[in-house]
Protein backbone atom coordinates (compact mmCIF):
# COMPACT_ATOMS: atom_id res chain seq x y z
CA UNK A 1 0.00 0.00 0.00
CA UNK A 2 1.36 3.44 -0.85
CA UNK A 3 -1.36 6.25 -0.57
CA UNK A 4 -0.23 9.65 -1.84
CA UNK A 5 3.68 9.48 -1.06
CA UNK A 6 5.70 12.59 -2.26
CA UNK A 7 8.02 10.73 -4.13
CA UNK A 8 11.72 12.31 -4.04
CA UNK A 9 10.99 12.63 -7.98
CA UNK A 10 9.59 16.27 -6.64
CA UNK A 11 6.68 17.11 -4.33
CA UNK A 12 6.90 19.77 -2.54
CA UNK A 13 8.60 19.31 0.21
CA UNK A 14 10.89 17.42 -0.43
CA UNK A 15 11.91 19.35 -3.13
CA UNK A 16 12.80 22.12 -0.65
CA UNK A 17 15.11 19.83 0.85
CA UNK A 18 18.66 19.63 0.22
CA UNK A 19 20.63 16.14 -1.68
CA UNK A 20 21.94 15.02 1.99
CA UNK A 21 18.20 15.23 3.84
CA UNK A 22 16.66 13.74 1.09
CA UNK A 23 18.48 10.37 1.13
CA UNK A 24 18.83 10.18 4.81
CA UNK A 25 15.10 10.38 5.37
CA UNK A 26 14.05 8.46 2.04
CA UNK A 27 16.40 5.40 3.16
CA UNK A 28 15.99 6.00 6.89
CA UNK A 29 14.85 2.70 8.76
CA UNK A 30 12.40 4.66 10.89
CA UNK A 31 8.94 6.08 9.56
CA UNK A 32 9.88 9.42 8.90
CA UNK A 33 7.13 12.58 8.15
CA UNK A 34 7.33 15.83 6.63
CA UNK A 35 4.51 19.08 8.45
CA UNK A 36 3.91 21.78 6.68
CA UNK A 37 3.73 25.13 8.25
CA UNK A 38 -0.37 24.13 8.76
CA UNK A 39 0.62 21.26 10.31
CA UNK A 40 -0.91 18.95 7.59
CA UNK A 41 1.49 16.42 5.93
CA UNK A 42 3.52 16.87 3.29
CA UNK A 43 5.57 14.18 3.01
CA UNK A 44 6.13 10.02 4.26
CA UNK A 45 8.60 8.40 3.82
CA UNK A 46 8.72 4.00 3.11
CA UNK A 47 9.42 2.97 6.30
CA UNK A 48 6.22 4.55 7.22
CA UNK A 49 4.69 3.05 4.23
CA UNK A 50 6.20 -0.64 5.72
CA UNK A 51 4.54 0.62 9.59
CA UNK A 52 1.55 1.67 8.23
CA UNK A 53 0.69 -1.54 6.25
CA UNK A 54 2.11 -4.28 9.46
CA UNK A 55 -0.50 -1.91 11.40
CA UNK A 56 -3.92 -1.55 9.93
CA UNK A 57 -2.91 -0.38 6.47
CA UNK A 58 -5.63 1.44 5.09
CA UNK A 59 -6.89 2.67 8.28
CA UNK A 60 -3.66 4.33 9.04
CA UNK A 61 -3.40 5.86 5.73
CA UNK A 62 -7.13 6.97 6.36
CA UNK A 63 -6.53 8.57 9.47
CA UNK A 64 -2.38 9.42 9.21
CA UNK A 65 -2.10 10.04 5.39
CA UNK A 66 -1.05 12.86 3.09
CA UNK A 67 -2.65 15.86 3.27
CA UNK A 68 -4.12 14.90 6.23
CA UNK A 69 -3.45 17.32 9.69
CA UNK A 70 -1.31 15.69 12.03
CA UNK A 71 -3.96 16.39 14.59
CA UNK A 72 -6.89 15.31 13.30
CA UNK A 73 -6.07 11.56 14.75
CA UNK A 74 -5.72 13.08 18.49
CA UNK A 75 -7.89 14.75 20.81
CA UNK A 76 -7.53 15.94 23.77
CA UNK A 77 -4.86 17.35 26.07
CA UNK A 78 -2.71 15.02 23.51
CA UNK A 79 -3.20 17.00 20.80
CA UNK A 80 -3.27 20.06 22.85
CA UNK A 81 0.48 19.10 23.32
CA UNK A 82 1.35 17.94 20.01
CA UNK A 83 -0.22 21.09 18.42
CA UNK A 84 1.55 23.90 21.41
CA UNK A 85 4.90 21.61 20.35
CA UNK A 86 4.86 21.36 16.38
CA UNK A 87 3.76 25.28 16.73
CA UNK A 88 6.49 26.27 18.96
CA UNK A 89 9.53 23.89 16.88
CA UNK A 90 8.49 25.50 14.28
CA UNK A 91 8.25 29.55 15.30
CA UNK A 92 11.32 28.89 17.42
CA UNK A 93 13.78 26.85 14.85
CA UNK A 94 14.01 24.60 17.48
CA UNK A 95 14.11 20.55 17.99
CA UNK A 96 11.82 19.00 20.16
CA UNK A 97 12.10 15.48 21.22
CA UNK A 98 8.86 13.51 22.79
CA UNK A 99 8.58 9.43 24.06
CA UNK A 100 5.05 8.13 23.85
CA UNK A 101 2.70 4.83 24.03
CA UNK A 102 1.43 3.69 20.47
CA UNK A 103 0.48 0.21 21.51
CA UNK A 104 -1.51 -2.40 19.65
CA UNK A 105 -3.96 -4.35 21.26
CA UNK A 106 -1.54 -7.40 21.35
CA UNK A 107 1.83 -5.48 21.58
CA UNK A 108 2.87 -2.55 24.45
CA UNK A 109 5.47 0.17 22.08
CA UNK A 110 7.14 2.91 22.72
CA UNK A 111 8.62 5.22 20.75
CA UNK A 112 11.30 8.17 20.66
CA UNK A 113 10.16 11.42 18.60
CA UNK A 114 12.46 13.94 17.19
CA UNK A 115 11.26 16.78 15.09
CA UNK A 116 13.27 18.99 13.13
CA UNK A 117 12.34 22.45 11.60
CA UNK A 118 13.86 22.27 7.95
CA UNK A 119 15.70 25.43 6.95
CA UNK A 120 13.61 28.26 4.84
CA UNK A 121 10.58 27.89 6.88
CA UNK A 122 9.63 24.73 4.63
CA UNK A 123 8.00 22.81 7.91
CA UNK A 124 8.68 20.02 10.42
CA UNK A 125 10.43 16.50 9.66
CA UNK A 126 9.86 14.03 12.27
CA UNK A 127 11.15 10.98 12.70
CA UNK A 128 9.43 7.99 15.07
CA UNK A 129 11.70 5.46 16.28
CA UNK A 130 11.15 2.56 17.69
CA UNK A 131 12.29 2.33 21.57
CA UNK A 132 10.14 -0.79 23.37
CA UNK A 133 8.04 -3.66 21.61
CA UNK A 134 6.75 -7.16 23.72
CA UNK A 135 4.00 -8.40 24.95
CA UNK A 136 1.69 -6.29 27.57
CA UNK A 137 2.16 -7.61 31.24
CA UNK A 138 0.26 -8.45 34.08
CA UNK A 139 -1.00 -4.78 34.60
CA UNK A 140 -2.87 -5.35 31.37
CA UNK A 141 -5.73 -7.69 31.63
CA UNK A 142 -7.72 -7.77 28.63
CA UNK A 143 -11.45 -7.41 29.25
CA UNK A 144 -14.53 -7.30 27.23
CA UNK A 145 -15.91 -4.19 25.82
CA UNK A 146 -18.62 -3.88 28.08
CA UNK A 147 -20.42 -0.24 27.17
CA UNK A 148 -22.03 -0.12 30.59
CA UNK A 149 -19.33 -0.44 32.23
CA UNK A 150 -17.40 2.73 30.89
CA UNK A 151 -20.27 5.10 29.55
CA UNK A 152 -20.17 8.44 31.46
CA UNK A 153 -23.23 10.31 32.26
CA UNK A 154 -23.33 11.95 28.75
CA UNK A 155 -22.88 8.27 27.37
CA UNK A 156 -19.15 8.90 26.28
CA UNK A 157 -16.09 6.49 26.80
CA UNK A 158 -12.94 7.84 28.12
CA UNK A 159 -9.81 6.53 26.75
CA UNK A 160 -6.02 7.71 27.52
CA UNK A 161 -4.48 9.01 24.67
CA UNK A 162 -1.20 7.52 25.25
CA UNK A 163 -1.95 4.01 26.81
CA UNK A 164 -5.60 3.40 25.38
CA UNK A 165 -7.11 2.07 29.12
CA UNK A 166 -10.13 3.01 29.90
CA UNK A 167 -11.79 4.93 32.72
CA UNK A 168 -14.65 3.38 34.58
CA UNK A 169 -17.83 4.82 34.73
CA UNK A 170 -18.87 6.72 38.11
CA UNK A 171 -15.77 8.53 38.39
CA UNK A 172 -13.59 5.89 39.14
CA UNK A 173 -9.85 5.77 39.23
CA UNK A 174 -9.38 2.87 37.53
CA UNK A 175 -8.48 2.10 34.23
CA UNK A 176 -8.87 -0.99 32.15
CA UNK A 177 -7.32 -2.30 28.85
CA UNK A 178 -10.14 -3.53 26.63
CA UNK A 179 -8.14 -4.31 23.15
CA UNK A 180 -10.90 -4.16 20.68
CA UNK A 181 -11.42 -0.47 21.94
CA UNK A 182 -7.29 -0.71 21.03
CA UNK A 183 -8.17 -1.86 17.22
CA UNK A 184 -10.98 -0.16 16.23
CA UNK A 185 -12.93 2.92 18.59
CA UNK A 186 -16.28 3.19 19.08
CA UNK A 187 -17.71 6.54 17.62
CA UNK A 188 -18.86 7.59 21.08
CA UNK A 189 -14.90 7.41 22.30
CA UNK A 190 -13.47 11.17 24.26
CA UNK A 191 -9.97 11.44 24.61
CA UNK A 192 -8.40 12.07 27.97
CA UNK A 193 -5.68 10.90 30.10
CA UNK A 194 -5.04 8.84 32.86
CA UNK A 195 -3.10 9.60 35.94
CA UNK A 196 -0.03 7.69 35.70
CA UNK A 197 0.65 9.02 31.68
CA UNK A 198 -0.05 12.53 33.07
CA UNK A 199 2.18 12.27 35.63
CA UNK A 200 4.75 10.60 33.17
CA UNK A 201 4.43 11.77 29.62
CA UNK A 202 3.44 15.38 30.57
CA UNK A 203 5.03 17.21 33.54
CA UNK A 204 5.04 20.24 31.16
CA UNK A 205 1.63 20.33 30.65
CA UNK A 206 -1.13 22.57 32.61
CA UNK A 207 -3.05 21.45 35.64
CA UNK A 208 -6.19 22.06 33.54
CA UNK A 209 -5.14 19.68 31.09
CA UNK A 210 -5.41 16.72 33.94
CA UNK A 211 -7.64 13.58 33.59
CA UNK A 212 -10.42 13.25 36.22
Amino acid sequence: MRVGSDSMAGGPFSRGLDGHWREHIEHHEDAVYGLLPDLTIGYLNPAWFRFADENGGEAIAERWGLGSCVLDAMHGPVRDLFEREFRRCFNSGRPWQHDYECSSAKRFREFHMDAFPVRGGLGLLVISTLTAAHSHGSDRVALKPTESLYLDKDGLILQCGYCRRVQQSGGSRKWDWVPSWVDEQPENVTGGLCIPCYQTRFPEAPPSERAV
